[in-house]
C-alpha cells in the first residue's frame, strides 16, 4: 500500500538547522545573560534557574531535559500572556496549526456526503425489496437455558457440560416445562429467574451462533444444543413478528445507508491509497517515535517543519504537520507513536498522509467549508487558548492593577511547580504559540549555565551538574 525510500536530508536538516539557528541567534541577541526572549521579554539564565527551583529536586531535577522543557513552557506562556493582554485577543496568532486536523475532517465529511452518500442510497423499490428479503428488523420472542463453560476448559469438563445441556434438552423434549428447568439450571442471571425469557429479540442482537438459527426456528420447537463463547444454550422461540416496511422505513434507510457508506468509504480510501502512491521515508518512523514527547516539537524552524515524513502524488506529510497533530492529540496520540514499533509508526504516518489526501481531494472537488464550520473551529481554538491562560492564572495577574506580562508568566510557573497545576492545556495550543522568527529566540547552548546556577541555588556544587542529555 505504501513503500519506504531513503532520506538522509531529513536528519541533516534537523541537526544542521538547530546549529545554524543557535549561531545566528547569538549574533542577533548578544546579551549573554539571556537564555531566551519572546515578544520582547527576556528570560535570563538566573531567572530560568529560579523558575526551576520553585519545584523540588524530585519534581524538577537538575537535568538538561528539565531546562529544555522549562524554556519551552516559558516561551509559550510569554506569547500566551502577550496575546491575552491585547484588546483584540489572539489576533496575532496563526491558528491554522491547531485547527488543521479539524478542517481536514470537516472537508473529508463534505466529500463523503457529496461523493459517497448519494451513491449509497437505493431507490424506493430496491429499498422495499431488500427489506422483504433480509427482514433486518425481524423480532423473535426468545427463551434460553445457559450452561456456562469457563475459559480454557479441559476436554473432560467440556464433554461433561455438553452432556448436561443435552440431558436438559431431552427432558424438554419429553414435555417438562421450559421455565421450570430454566429457573433450576440456567446460569444466565438476567433471565433464569424469569424462566429463561429474553423477551422480544431483534435480528443481530444476540451472538451470531444463536442469531443464525433463531429466526428460522418454528414456534415452540426446542433447538439443538448451541455452543457459544458463553457456554451451551438450549433455545425456544414462542413468537415471531416483523414490523411493516412503512413503519420502519426511515430507520432502515439510515441503517442501510450507514452500512453501505462504510463499505464504500473503505473501498474509496483503499483506491485513494493505491493511486496516491504513498511513500513513508526511511528513518521517519524511528524519528517520530523518538520525537513524540520531545519538548522541542513546537519550537522548530521552517526547514524542520517542511521536512517530508511521507510523500504522495501531489503532496507530502511534513514533520511540522505531524508535530501539530501529535501535540493537539496529546497525550494518547503521543503515546501511540512513542509506544509502537517501527512498522506501527510507519502505518500511522501513512494514515496521516491519507488524511492529507482526502482533504486535498475534497478541495479539488470544489468543496469549501461553511462559514459556520470555520467559525466553530476558530472558536474552539480560542477557547483552548483561553483555558490555557485561565489554567495558568495569567488572567489573575493581568487583571490586577500594575500586573505585567513577566509577572503573569512567573505566576504560571508558581501554579505548576508550587500549586501542582498541569501545563497540558498550554501543550494543546503550543503549535499556535511557537513560531519561527525574531520574536522568539532561544539559546540552547546556554542551558548548561542554567543548570549550574540551579545547582548553586539549591546549595550544591558545580561539579554536581549532570552531563548534557
Amino acid at each position: 500500500m505504501y513503500r519506504r525510500t531513503t532520506i538522509l536530508t531529513l536528519t541533516v536538516i534537523l541537526t544542521s538547522t538547530l546549529a545554524a539557528c543557535s549561531f545566528m541567534r547569538e549574533g542577533m541577541e548578544g546579551h549573554k545573560d539571556n537564555v531566551a526572549i519572546a515578544e520582547g521579554y527576556p528570560l535570563t539564565i538566573d531567572h530560568a534557574a529560579q523558575l526551576i527551583a520553585l519545584g523540588t529536586d524530585s519534581m524538577a531535577p537538575a537535568l538538561m531535559v528539565v531546562v529544555d522543557r522549562t524554556i519551552e513552557l516559558w516561551v509559550g506562556y510569554a506569547v500566551l500572556a502577550s496575546e491575552f493582554a491585547k484588546e483584540d485577543r489572539y489576533s496575532g496568532l496563526n491558528l491554522d496549526p491547531i485547527t488543521r486536523f479539524g478542517t481536514q475532517q470537516a472537508l473529508a465529511w463534505k466529500l463523503r456526503d457529496k461523493v459517497m452518500r448519494e451513491r449509497a442510497v437505493p431507490d424506493e423499490a430496491t429499498l422495499r425489496q431488500w427489506y422483504d428479503r433480509d427482514q433486518p428488523f425481524a423480532l423473535a420472542e426468545t427463551h434460553h437455558i445457559l450452561i456456562r463453560v469457563p475459559a480454557s476448559p479441559t476436554a473432560a469438563l467440556e464433554d461433561s457440560l455438553r452432556t448436561m445441556a443435552e440431558t436438559i434438552r431431552d427432558r424438554l423434549l419429553r414435555g417438562e416445562a421450559f421455565d421450570d428447568l430454566a429457573r433450576r439450571y440456567s446460569e444466565d442471571p438476567s433471565s433464569a429467574s424469569r424462566g429463561g425469557a429474553l423477551g422480544w429479540v431483534r435480528r443481530g442482537q444476540l451472538v451470531p451462533e444463536i442469531d443464525g438459527v433463531l429466526f428460522d426456528m418454528e414456534i415452540g420447537v426446542i433447538s439443538e444444543v448451541i455452543r457459544t463463547t458463553f457456554g451451551f444454550h438450549v433455545v425456544k422461540v414462542t413468537g415471531h413478528r416483523t414490523p411493516e416496511f412503512d413503519d420502519v422505513r426511515e430507520d432502515y434507510e439510515t441503517q442501510l445507508t450507514t452500512q453501505e457508506t462504510q463499505l464504500m468509504e473503505r473501498a474509496y480510501v483503499d483506491s485513494i491509497t493505491a493511486s496516491a502512491d504513498i511513500t513513508v521515508t526511511a528513518g521517519s518512523a524511528n524519528l517520530v517515535r523518538l520525537s513524540a514527547f520531545s519538548p522541542r516539537m513546537s519550537r522548530m524552524g521552517s526547514a524542520e517543519r517542511n521536512a517530508a515524513l511521507a510523500r504522495f502524488r501531489g503532496g507530502k506529510l511534513t514533520f511540522g504537520q505531524w508535530a501539530d497533530f501529535v501535540i493537539r492529540g496529546a497525550p494518547n496520540t503521543q503515546s501511540g507513536f512513542a509506544g509502537t514499533d517501527s512498522a506501527g509508526a510507519t502505518a500511522l504516518l501513512a494514515r496521516l498522509a491519507i488524511n492529507e489526501i482526502l482533504a486535498k481531494a475534497a478541495i479539488d472537488a470544489g468543496e469549501e467549508l461553511d462559514e459556520v464550520v470555520v467559525d466553530s473551529l476558530v472558536l474552539a481554538a480560542e477557547r483552548d487558548l483561553r483555558n490555557a491562560a485561565f489554567g495558568a492564572g495569567i488572567q489573575t495577574i493581568l487583571r490586577q492593577e500594575g500586573g505585567e506580562i513577566p509577572d503573569a508568566v512567573d505566576n504560571a510557573f508558581d501554579y505548576m511547580l508550587v500549586r501542582g497545576r498541569s501545563p497540558k492545556a498550554l501543550d494543546r495550543v503550543s503549535p499556535a504559540l511557537h513560531r519561527d522568527g525574531p520574536s522568539i529566540l532561544v539559546h540552547p547552548y546556554r542551558y548548561r549555565q542554567v543548570l549550574r546556577r540551579l545547582v548553586e541555588l539549591r546549595g550544591g556544587i558545580e561539579a554536581a551538574t549532570p552531563q548534557t542529555e
